[in-house]
């Protein structure tokens, strides 16, 4: 399975307790539609469970749960992003200008990703 930044932060989110998509949108900052696409797609792939349920009007909702599967995935993409912030720092602890710049060129959605969890 290839998976992208934005899917990661779905799953991400839904992890961290983003059972509906509106809290999903909250966590992400991204649109509806996209998220809805990525759920699916993470859905299809085990990552996540969908079950539908009734909102607070009576409108049909779904509610979202991470599989264990999909808990390890997102484990094992917060040690890569470790391992990535510790070169990150390593580049600027030794003075390497020109090696941080080409990496950060090379990964920007990786660091964007890194920067804006921080936030």
């Amino acid at each position: 399975m290839n998976f992208q930044v934005d899917d990661m932060k779905v799953l991400g989110a839904v992890e961290g307790g983003g059972r509906i998509i509106k809290n999903i949108k909250e966590t992400t900052r991204m649109e509806k539609d996209e998220i809805e696409k990525i759920l699916g797609f993470l859905d299809q792939s085990k990552l996540i469970e969908a079950v539908e349920g009734k909102g607070i009007w009576g409108q049909r909702q779904y509610y979202f749960n991470t599989t264990d599967e999909g808990s390890q995935k997102v484990e094992e993409y917060i040690e890569y992003l470790k391992d990535e912030w510790k070169k990150i720092i390593q580049f600027v602890t030794d003075g390497q200008r020109e090696e941080l710049d080409e990496y950060m060129k090379e990964n920007k959605y990786l660091v964007n990703m890194m920067l804006t969890s921080l936030l």
